[in-house]
C-alpha cells in the first residue's frame, strides 16, 4: 500500500479526502462499500468512493454512519 493514513470517524475521512482532492467534500459525495478480506494487511476492506469519481481508498471499517446494505454496489464481491 501507497500511503496510509489513520482516521477515527467519518467527519475525519472528510477532512483527509478533501485535503487530498484539494476541496471541501460534503458527507453525500461518499459512499461505503463492503469490499471483502484483503489478504496481504487482514482487513475487512471497506471501499472509500468519491461520488462520480470512483473509489479512491479503503478503510478496515464503515466509517459511513448513513451506510444501508441497499445502497452496496460491491456487497456480492465481499462473498466470495
Amino acid at each position: 500500500m501507497q500511503q496510509v493514513q489513520r482516521v477515527e470517524d467519518f467527519r475525519q475521512l472528510l477532512q483527509v479526502i478533501s485535503s487530498y482532492v484539494g476541496r471541501k467534500v460534503n458527507p453525500e459525495e461518499i459512499k461505503m462499500d463492503p469490499y471483502g478480506m484483503d489478504p496481504r494487511n487482514r482487513w475487512d476492506t471497506w471501499a472509500v468512493i468519491l461520488v462520480d469519481v470512483g473509489p479512491i481508498g479503503f478503510t478496515n471499517a464503515c466509517l459511513d454512519p448513513n451506510f444501508s446494505p441497499e445502497q452496496s454496489q460491491f456487497s456480492g464481491l465481499a462473498s466470495l
